[in-house]
């Protein structure tokens, strides 16, 4: 930060980094030890008599200043983020005196490493609200940011027309729709957003009233056309899109955004081309060879990085291990940075350099692993909780690993007159049976792991008039892409999407329990499967909310739901969809404004992430489910999210089904 002089969107309020720093130590490049603060005329004078290289630092920036200090007022730009590099134009304080920090502060190392600095701290505000003021041109919108910065916002950013247009086809526009409304002339062309920041809701309101009375009064002048005002921690936050940040806020450190680990893998391109080396030939190739053959090479490899061999490609596998594969950066991102996506493509390159940890290999087999495991789940279970089970977690480097339900799934289907789809069976069904027929695909976790869950969706869906059918269990493979074993994730996508496409022809729709599983048929099938037909699975709210099904009305009550973060950022709309079903049974339905809960998929159960997997479910989850019960019962719709917050607080979150289930079940079961 220092050493780029970085500034973020709330530089209109808070200036840029060179304005807080009060003072810094450096090493110069003859090992000098230096420690710089703003000095008045009578201690500059004393420091240029020094004979060493500090005095001749201080002899040459004080000679540049008094000569070519006209010249640098009339050139330098005068705005808050005027430049990066040498900020010649702040050698002197307004105060007048003497700052060499101001030429160290953007330097980027040139000058000396910076080694310690003392800096000024602000409060973080605890208030915000953000006026989104649309324009009929993107230019319009920014020349009219300068005039906007004299109501003290912490920040304006401007978006034009072609991000506009990206973000307004994407599923998250659903979520922030309502503050961009069209207007009369058409929808906007630009939009500035202006954001007002405070330690108290007052401080915050006095400018923001100050400029929506401007605005009021100015009309459609400069060609305005409009404004809405979002307040609070979750409109604004959908506004900004900040979910793109969970693993930036939880590292503190930049490789961990988006655009972080975008780029690192940009320049490790450019030196795997620089190399000779065509990635995409050399994964194919990867795919073609056996395993075992390129065993020594990749042990030699191995050994090599073990003894400290340079190879850029560890700076960047080490950024992705901090990747949850949330899919918060592709949707909420208009420009679609997938880093899971090119996560999974790095490892598998990575992985054909050099050994892969043995809990990878686990991870990846482990949805072919459940079902024999499951028919023997207390010995399972005892094994892995007995002294050679512990042994061996920790030595593959696992934490806090789920036990297995328990219950025969088979036995509980056959007691309720259920059974396992087939394309024969579905066919032998009238027309009429077909319409009142659906699908449920099974998933690996709740399957195994939540069996209750899946039985309790079958048992709403018969109290609805629905007829459940179970596709038979396949794996997934969403484990094999987020690890990197992506010609393994291509096999198994082929294979289960020709068999739920077998059972989809027969006209009965398909849906999923869990949104991360169910999801993957939409985002990952589509890139592995390119040029095939994808079975069309969909969330069990989407089908609730789209079928013509009265059913009974429960009494008065109110939930509230955490939904999965790759559900509440790529299926938007399907969080309305939980409400309207909800509502069609007369109970109420918040979506709570949170994030990440850390556990994502197997990142929360790897030792050596088990503490930032807290931090970030800390950062949203934990005071949603602190909550008192009297606000409302607390929902999960995500798997990996009811067993974090199981673990973390001994809390068991219902899935929506479950609670929707509960209710019906004590109303009256006449239809309303």
């Amino acid at each position: 930060m220092i050493s780029t002089d970085a500034s973020g969107q709330g530089s209109c309020l808070y200036g840029k980094t060179r304005d807080h720093v009060l003072e810094l130590t450096t090493v110069l490049v003859d090992g000098t030890v230096w420690h710089s603060h703003p000095l008045r005329d009578d201690a500059l004078r004393e420091a240029k008599r020094r004979t060493d290289r500090v005095g001749a630092v201080y002899r040459a920036v004080d000679m540049i200043h008094r000569e070519h200090h006209e010249e640098i007022a009339a050139r330098f730009p005068r705005l808050n983020r005027c430049l990066t590099g040498y900020d010649l134009a702040h050698i002197r304080t307004p105060d007048r005196r003497f700052d060499l920090n101001a030429i160290l502060c953007g330097s980027e190392g040139t000058l000396g490493i910076l080694a310690e600095a003392k800096l000024n701290l602000l409060p973080i505000p605890k208030h915000s609200a953000l006026i989104n003021l649309r324009y009929a041109s993107f230019d319009a919108a920014l020349r009219d940011a300068r005039a906007l910065t004299a109501f003290g916002p912490a920040s304006i950013e401007t978006v034009d027309s072609k991000v506009l247009a990206l973000a307004q086809r994407d599923i998250v526009w659903d979520g922030v729709r309502e503050f961009f409304p069209d207007d009369a002339s058409g929808p906007a062309r630009g939009i500035n957003l202006i954001e007002f920041v405070g330690g108290t809701e007052e401080e915050v309101e006095k400018p923001l009233l100050r400029m929506t009375a401007a605005l009021a009064a100015a009309g459609q002048g400069g060609g305005r056309t409009g404004y809405t005002v979002a307040r609070g921690e979750g409109p604004v936050g959908r506004i900004w899109g900040d979910a793109q940040a969970l693993g930036r806020a939880a590292t503190h450190d930049r490789r961990h955004s988006p655009k972080g680990r975008a780029m690192l893998v940009k320049e490790w391109l450019r030196r795997l081309s620089a190399a000779g080396v065509d990635p995409v030939a050399e994964t194919r190739r990867l795919r073609r060879t056996a395993m075992w053959r390129g065993f020594p090479a990749r042990m030699r490899n191995t050994l090599a990085r073990r003894r400290g061999e340079e190879d850029f490609s560890h700076a960047v596998k080490e950024a992705m291990d901090g990747c949850l594969a949330c899919k918060s950066c592709v949707g909420g991102c208009p420009i679609k940075v997938n880093v899971p996506g090119f996560r999974a493509k790095f490892l598998e390159l990575y992985y054909g350099r050099y050994l892969r940890p043995p809990r990878d290999h686990v991870a990846g087999a482990l949805e072919h692993l459940l079902p024999v495991m499951a028919r023997a789940s207390r010995l399972a279970d005892a094994v892995v909780s007995g002294p050679v089970g512990r042994t061996g977690l920790r030595w593959l480097g696992l934490v806090d690993t789920p036990r297995l339900s328990g219950i025969d799934l088979r036995a509980e289907l056959a007691m309720r007159g259920l059974a396992l789809a087939t394309p024969e069976a579905l066919r032998a069904l009238s027309e009429a049976e077909r319409r009142r027929a659906v699908i449920l695909v099974q998933d690996a976790s709740t399957t195994h792991y939540e069996t209750q869950l899946v039985l309790d969706v079958l048992d709403l869906l018969r109290l609805l008039g629905v007829t459940p059918w179970l596709a038979p269990y396949r794996p997934n493979g969403k484990a094999l892409h987020v690890h990197g074993f992506l010609g393994a994730f291509g096999r198994v996508a082929a294979s289960n999407a020709a068999g739920l496409r077998a059972l989809a022809g027969t006209g009965v729709a398909l849906v999923g329990i869990d949104p991360s599983m169910t999801l993957t048929y939409r985002a990952e099938y589509a890139e592995a499967l390119d040029g095939r037909d994808l079975p069309n699975v969909l969330l069990l709210q989407q089908w609730l909310s789209r079928q013509a099904m009265d059913g009974p009305r429960a009494g008065p009550a109110r939930y509230r739901l955490l939904a999965h973060c790759t559900e509440r950022i790529t299926a938007t709309a399907s969080l309305r969809d939980w409400q309207s079903v909800f509502a069609r049974h007369g109970l109420e339905l918040e979506v709570l404004a949170a994030g990440c809960c850390g556990m994502a998929g197997t990142y929360g159960h790897e030792a050596e992430h088990r503490g930032t997997s807290e931090r970030i479910y800390d950062q949203s989850w934990r005071r949603h489910v602190a909550v008192p019960v009297s606000a409302g019962g607390l929902l999960a719709t995500g798997y990996s999210c009811r067993s974090q917050a199981k673990r973390l607080d001994g809390v068991a979150l219902p899935h929506p089904a479950q609670a929707l289930l509960q209710a019906l079940r004590r109303a009256d079961p006449a239809p309303a």
